[in-house]
């Protein structure tokens, strides 16, 4: 609970801030730029409109938060998922022993990517893979392999799902849902 309130409140203050400095900051200075007003003029036409643009931000704020952490919550928690004191994070990370050698390890995790439609960025000498997923409504996701030689007949594979823009704090559950996809993928391989 305490993690969905922090949660709250940090899309309350990033939102907040961003639609009041949208609001509130950048048209005024536009506006000036194209019509040649002063610094001064352009100043003094922020801090006149700033009461209720300030106002309307935080009722925005409220809003935004509101509408979108909880859609991420019930989104997160009706996924299923290897990691369950994690949800909440955009940043996902799960590992597996795959019982089989390192070539075909990596041959799996490059054939795990189908699954989630993502495509390649960069390869390294079957140690790691760099891949994105294609645009979406909710986020781009940034996927990472690293895979490591265990023993001839095993290898030890973590893969990280995040979002491409960083700073956001919610995914409505992309990454979770990107990385419980391949986990699923490469369990059955490892299976057969």
């Amino acid at each position: 609970m305490k993690k969905h309130l922090l949660l709250y409140l940090k899309a309350f203050i990033y939102l907040s801030l961003f639609v009041g400095i949208g609001m509130n900051i950048v048209p005024p200075i536009l506006t000036g730029f194209i019509l040649g007003y002063s610094w001064h003029e352009i100043i003094s036409e922020i801090i006149r409109s700033a009461s209720w643009i300030w106002s309307a931000s935080i009722a925005g704020g409220i809003l935004f938060s509101l509408t979108a952490v909880t859609y991420h919550i019930m989104r997160v928690h009706s996924l299923p998922t290897h990691d369950s004191e994690n949800i909440l994070s955009t940043l996902q990370t799960r590992s597996i022993r795959l019982p089989m050698g390192h070539e075909a390890a990596f041959k799996a995790c490059i054939s795990s990517l189908m699954i989630v439609n993502a495509k390649i960025l960069e390869q390294e000498n079957l140690l790691r893979i760099k891949a994105q997923t294609p645009f979406g409504w909710k986020s781009i996701e940034e996927v990472e392999f690293v895979i490591a030689r265990i023993t001839d007949s095993e290898t030890y594979v973590r893969f990280t799902s995040r979002p491409k823009l960083k700073t956001g704090l919610i995914d409505f559950g992309e990454s979770i849902e990107v990385v419980e996809k391949i986990y699923w993928y490469l369990e059955e391989k490892s299976n057969k």
